[in-house]
């Protein structure tokens, strides 16, 4: 599922209200926001307006067109939102892939896989947010204060390019 927006709210709509059963995910996250941030972009007719792509220049290249930091869902909001039936089974920047929790042992696994040491061995393309921040948020803060510091960031990020925010869910 990749849909560079709300990617949360619709595999919940697929899992959790259609009823379907697909035996693995591969669900793009936004490696930018660390556990146990739980971040979901909502669904929302500003999408249109504003879209979920923004410039991005280095030196004299040509800019290429990135996710914004506000795009997507986080690995943590997926962890807890499909628990108990899937379980993270890999986590590599953009993608995590989930498998029902019902197959974990056909693949050779007892359980499911620690999203926090997965996000700390894995690469992570961050689009929004500096290195700094990120180590901030996961080694630095308590959940709390990584919370309001997050919470705090993407708000003046929308205001201060939109003027407006957008719907989002936040939680740990």
């Amino acid at each position: 599922v990749d849909v560079d927006s709300f990617e949360g709210p619709l595999i919940e709509e697929a899992i959790q209200r259609q009823g379907l059963r697909p035996k693995l995910l591969l669900v793009e996250v936004n490696a930018g926001i660390p556990p146990p941030l739980q971040y979901a972009l909502l669904d929302s007719p500003q999408l249109e307006r504003f879209g979920t792509e923004v410039s991005l220049a280095i030196g004299d290249n040509a800019p290429m067109e990135v996710n914004a930091p506000f795009a997507g869902v986080s690995v943590s909001y997926l962890v807890r939102r499909l628990a108990p039936h899937y379980g993270l089974l890999e986590l590599g920047s953009p993608d995590a892939v989930f498998v029902r929790t019902d197959l974990l042992s056909a693949l050779g696994r007892k359980a499911p896989l620690d999203e926090f040491q997965a996000f700390a061995r894995g690469w992570v393309d961050v689009h929004g947010f500096s290195r700094h921040q990120l180590r901030r948020w996961l080694f630095e803060l308590d959940e709390v204060e990584a919370l309001g510091e997050f919470h705090n960031h993407l708000t003046d990020w929308m205001l201060s390019r939109f003027g407006t925010m957008l719907p989002f869910t936040l939680g740990v």
